[in-house]
């Protein structure tokens, strides 16, 4: 039974200068074909009605106006009456007081705000729209009207980025009472981004190490638990849903550019609009062996800083991970990148900084 939903809403009132994810600018019109569209895909979907999480992701949702806010939200308010945890993706400038209460009517309980960055001249670099004063409003404005469990969203490494720059959005939105969850990407620089087109190169390693460090000691001091690579957590407010990636368990995708995934394959929705909106409804299938989800449960797992039980991980794939990596495993562990205690696997802290390495070395013993 596949208890996760995730939606993909493709509009952005604007479109941001390092963003590579699939989505479109805003149109009222196009976005009316798109509610029209995801209400014939949903029925075309056979969905679990107790799902325990919904995520409502893009683009931007909060960037459809309140008529097409509440057509999505009434599609999916049937599959939403057991649900732990229903978040929606905002962004500051299209958030507003009458959305909120929509949200809230129709059982959202977590929103994820996309901030980046309060520095002015970072903003304009991103090509987004939003001052430091009317982001603390908006976070103030959503806490104040029932949806207490928030998440922002901040980048580092950021074109002309300085340590002291990274310090003070920190040390700003530790400030800030209303929020409960923060997710720090280090930026990369994808092809099909205006900062690709701009040339503009990724920060230096050891700057990108230095703020990364940075992060970790401040949102400790201020009662943070970093409990995934990017993600921090006060008072155990774990993204319910994100766990359900990183725990490598089953969940739909809705929405034209979605993915989803399945036992033995992943999804990739169409990503053409006008064939979306033509109700062509069709999906690219990637089939994974048995070894291809066992190595990318262990990869998503290894995310986490309580990292993987080795006796679950057997049981799950028949595979026991110490007799099938026995040398890259003593060789991590001389690095001290991987420890084993008792009967879990996980990274150290140098080793989670180190991942894409630490899982090279696992796959050089495939």
């Amino acid at each position: 039974m596949i208890n996760h939903l995730y939606v993909h809403i493709p509009f952005c009132t604007c479109i941001c200068a390092y963003c590579d994810f699939f989505k479109v600018k805003y149109n009222e019109k196009m976005a009316d074909k798109w509610v029209m569209a995801f209400a014939n895909e949903i029925k075309h979907k056979n969905i679990n009605p107790k799902l325990k999480t919904i995520y409502i992701g893009g683009g931007t949702p909060s960037a459809l106006n309140l008529e097409q806010l509440e057509a999505v939200l009434a599609l999916l308010h049937p599959y939403s009456y057991e649900v732990e945890e229903y978040t929606i993706e905002c962004n500051p400038e299209s958030i507003s007081l009458e959305k909120v209460l929509l949200m809230k009517k129709y059982n959202v309980n977590r929103i994820s705000l996309g901030i980046q960055s309060f520095d002015n001249r970072l903003q304009n670099i991103m090509e987004r729209v939003c001052s430091k004063e009317e982001i603390l409003q908006k976070l103030q404005m959503v806490y104040e009207n029932g949806i207490t469990n928030i998440s922002v969203d901040f980048i580092y490494g950021l074109p002309t980025q300085t340590l002291e720059m990274w310090e003070n959005d920190l040390r700003e939105i530790l400030k800030n009472p209303y929020v409960s969850h923060l997710s720090l990407y280090s930026l990369t620089i994808e092809k099909n981004t205006k900062f690709f087109k701009l040339g503009y190169q990724p920060a230096e390693s050891d700057l990108e190490t230095k703020m990364y460090n940075l992060a970790i000691q401040l949102l400790n001091e201020h009662h943070f638990e970093q409990y995934e690579i990017a993600s921090f957590a006060k008072n155990k407010q774990y993204s319910k849903h994100n766990l359900s990636y990183w725990t490598y368990q089953d969940f739909y995708g809705l929405g034209a550019g979605a993915s989803g995934k399945n036992g033995y394959y992943r999804y990739d929705n169409e990503r053409n609009l006008l064939n979306y909106f033509n109700n062509d409804f069709k999906f690219e299938k990637i089939a994974l062996s048995k070894d291809d989800v066992a190595f990318e449960h262990l990869m998503m797992n290894l995310r986490l800083r309580w990292g993987l039980r080795l006796s679950a991980f057997k049981e799950r794939h028949g595979i026991d991970l110490l007799q099938k990596y026995p040398s890259a495993i003593q060789k991590l562990i001389h690095k001290k990148w991987l420890e084993i205690t008792d009967d879990t696997i996980k990274t150290t802290y140098e080793g989670m900084f180190a991942l894409h390495d630490v899982l090279v070395e696992l796959m050089m013993e495939e």
